[in-house]
This record gives C-alpha cells, sequence and structure tokens, in this order.
C-alpha cells in the first residue's frame, strides 16, 4: 500500500519519499535499486526516492537512549523492567521514525519533499497520517498530562495532544472506512501534537461539512465533553438556566453555544472582563465576573430560583459557591478541577435541595459503550457543521512552540482554544 501510494504521488508531479521500516522490505527489489539509510533517487521515477530504515538496530539506540540515564541509579529490577517495556514492536516502530526524524533535521539532508509516506510493517487495524497535520489545537487536559496531574496517565516517554487534522496518506490493513486523499479529523488520548500520528480506525472520521482544517482540529475535544455533560448526563431542556464556569475556554465556549442551541437561559462566569464580553458575542445572555459575589449575583439574574445546571469545570470555591446557586432539583456536573482544589460536599445538602451531583467522562462513555460514543460523534458532527459549535481560536502557534501553547494554558492565559499550525 505504501509503495503505491508513493508512485501514485509521484507520477503525479509530486516529490516523494518512501521511507520502509519493515524487516522483510522488498522495496529494493520492487524498485530495483538498492536502498540504504539514505534517501536514493528511483531512476524509473524521477520525483520518487527510497531508503530502508533497520528497525531492530534503530530501536536498540533507541532503547538504550530511553533506559540508559538510569542503569546504576535504579534498582536492576526497574531497569530490566524498563528496558522489557522499551522492546515491543511499539518501540520498533517509534525508534525507526525517530532516527528517520533526525535524517530530516540535518541540513545537508533537505529534500524539500512534498509527501512522505512511512511504511512499517504490518500492524493490523492501524491508520497512518503521514503528511504533516493541517492543524492541531492544545486542551487544558495535555498540560495537566505533561503535570502528571489527569486522570489518564500515559506511559513515558508520550507525546500530548487529543486532536489533529490532516489528509490520510496510507492506511493499514484491514482499514475500509478511510481512504488515502481522505479529509479526516483524528482524536486520541494523547500524541497528536507531532509531524504525524499512528491511530486506529475508530479514531479518524471525514471532517464535518463545511468545516476547514483548523475548525475540524479545534471542535472535537470540546463539543464531545458539552454534548455528553448537558444532553447526556444532565438532559438540560428549553427554558431551564444554565451556569457555566471557565466559559472562555473551550469547553466553556462550546458549553456554551450548545446551552443556548437548546433553549436555555446561558450564564457564563469568569475573571476577566474582556474575556466574558467575548463569551457573550459567542452566545451568554449573562455573565458574572467572579470577583462578584456569585450566588448574590445568581440570584438576581434568576428572581431568587437559582440555577437548573451548573457546568463546572473548575471546582474548589467555585464548586462551593456552585451549591449554593442550585435551585431546587438542580444538577451540578463535575467536568474537571482547574483551581486545584477537589472538592467535598455535606450529603444533607443535597438531600435538602434534592440537588444531583454528576460526573462527566465525555471520552470514557465512547470507550465504555461505543455505540453510545459513535452516536455522540455523529451528533456533535452534526451540530458543527450547523455552525451550532464554532471555536474560537485565541491562539495561533507554530508547532516549534507547542511547549509555550502548553504553558499559556497552564497559565490561563487563552480564550477560546490554540491552534498550532506546521
Amino acid at each position: 500500500v505504501a509503495c503505491a501510494t508513493a508512485v501514485r504521488l509521484a507520477d503525479a508531479g509530486k516529490k516523494v519519499l518512501l521511507v520502509s521500516t519493515d524487516p522483510a522490505s522488498n522495496l529494493d527489489e520492487v524498485l530495483g535499486v538498492t536502498l540504504g539509510n539514505h534517501p536514493t533517487a528511483i531512476p524509473a521515477i524521477p520525483t520518487l526516492f527510497a531508503m530502508n530504515l533497520d528497525p531492530e538496530k534503530s530501536a536498540a539506540e533507541y532503547r538504550e537512549r530511553m533506559v540508559g540515564p538510569y542503569r546504576g541509579l535504579l534498582p536492576e529490577a526497574a531497569v530490566k523492567s524498563m528496558e522489557e517495556q522499551f522492546s515491543g514492536s511499539c518501540t520498533l516502530e517509534i525508534a525507526a521514525f525517530d532516527e528517520f526524524s533526525k535524517l530530516l533535521g540535518q541540513p545537508a539532508s533537505q529534500y524539500d519533499f512534498d509527501h512522505i509516506v512511512f511504511d512499517t510493517a504490518p500492524t493490523g487495524h492501524t491508520l497512518r497520517l503521514l503528511e504533516l497535520p493541517a492543524a492541531w489545537t492544545l486542551n487544558f487536559p495535555d498540560f495537566l498530562m505533561t503535570q502528571w496531574r489527569y486522570q489518564f496517565k500515559p506511559e513515558l516517554p508520550f507525546v500530548p495532544g487529543l486532536e489533529a487534522a490532516g489528509e490520510v496518506m496510507a492506511v493499514g490493513t484491514g482499514v475500509s472506512a478511510i481512504k488515502t486523499g481522505d479529509a479526516v479529523v483524528a482524536h486520541a488520548r494523547a500524541g497528536a501534537i507531532a509531524e504525524c500520528m499512528l491511530v486506529s480506525q475508530a479514531e479518524v472520521r471525514a471532517i464535518p461539512p463545511g468545516l476547514d482544517f483548523v475548525a475540524a482540529a479545534a471542535f472535537h475535544a470540546a463539543a464531545i465533553t458539552a454534548y455528553v455533560a448537558l444532553v447526556r448526563r444532565a438532559a438540560l431542556q428549553a427554558g431551564e438556566t444554565l451556569l457555566v464556569h471557565g466559559a472562555s475556554g473551550g469547553v466553556g465556549m462550546a458549553t456554551v453555544q450548545l446551552g443556548r442551541h437548546l433553549g436555555a437561559q446561558v450564564i457564563a462566569s469568569g475573571r476577566s472582563d474582556d474575556k466574558l464580553a467575548i463569551v457573550r458575542a459567542q452566545g451568554a445572555h449573562h455573565s458574572i465576573n467572579l470577583k462578584e459575589d456569585l450566588r448574590e449575583r445568581v440570584m438576581h439574574l434568576t428572581d431568587g430560583r437559582g440555577v437548573d445546571v451548573v457546568m463546572d469545570a473548575v471546582g474548589g470555591d467555585v464548586f462551593d459557591a456552585s451549591l449554593r446557586c442550585l435551585g431546587w432539583g438542580g444538577r451540578l456536573l463535575v467536568v474537571g478541577f482547574v483551581a486545584g482544589r477537589i472538592p467535598e460536599v455535606k450529603a444533607n445538602y443535597i438531600l435538602i435541595k434534592n440537588l444531583s451531583i454528576i460526573g462527566v467522562r465525555a471520552g470514557e462513555v465512547g470507550r465504555r459503550d461505543p455505540a453510545q460514543g459513535a452516536a455522540n460523534v455523529r451528533e456533535i458532527d452534526r451540530l458543527a457543521s450547523a455552525r451550532v459549535f464554532k471555536p474560537y481560536i485565541g491562539a495561533r502557534l507554530p508547532l516549534s512552540q507547542a511547549i509555550e501553547g502548553l504553558r499559556m494554558l497552564g497559565a490561563g492565559q487563552v480564550t477560546g482554544k490554540i491552534v498550532i499550525e506546521p
């Protein structure tokens, strides 16, 4: 598949590099040229170059770079365990691509290719995005993962990033829903903020109609959280009142947009008047600066009734105050703890006011119930195409500044989403 893809692109006039790390590669025979670990021109196809990388050698060097610094510092059993973790097929593929990336990073090796097709040993139902994605976005969970403060803790080392959009360059065996050249949005638990990413077929779908690459990369994580929270968990109804904390963030804005679409009266909270003005432009009916007395302002805006639903990604003191803002039978959606403190609640208060405290794990819903997860994705795609979800892009950064983007997220300096571009 990789070879055919590369030849097809070259025949179309594109300058293409085909890289193989398959131990059983027969590219030399197919192309009629002896290949080594540097790009070699293919005489029969003027714009095609190819190379082979030894995956076993690359993996051994990569494993030593990862484990070597800990020899003599950790117990021998711990070092051996690390070696075993870096001895699987995934390490082979990562290490080979690491060597390949270093090669292209050398000034003398800049060939200015239009496309790079990376061929590995078959790994089952795998799809590969091998051209530079058109856009990535950063989300607060990305920052939390780098601080080891998120509920999902990937194995080290890892690449952060939940979502990206780009074109498919090749697909693995067994993939039928997606084909080479498709414009897609990809979502994963990590790994998106990179020049290429490997994802399963289930983690990729066509970009919803009407969205460009930037919007496609920026909407999924926020939209799925808002949809599962308001529709699946809180069952928000038209005419109810919704209070959204952290409203100027990606999830907050998506929640404001969806809440308004569902017919709710939306109150947004935050600590910056400038940011809250942007949130009102995105659909909030009212806003509250948290420097004010939250309960007093809520009761004034609701004629003393309190709100029906609170979307809380902040936690800490904001959670405590939110309980006092809920009306009879209110629902408090627990989404995260940006404030740092995980709050506790007295059960008698929940009883007296007939309240519901509801946890929201939007991604976990899809993993535990794939049918429900697929239905949720179809619905957010429909809403995105209908312009209900309209990602607000607060910053655009090149890939080389992705770390700075994570720092901005951690410092609360972002309105809406950060887009990372090539």
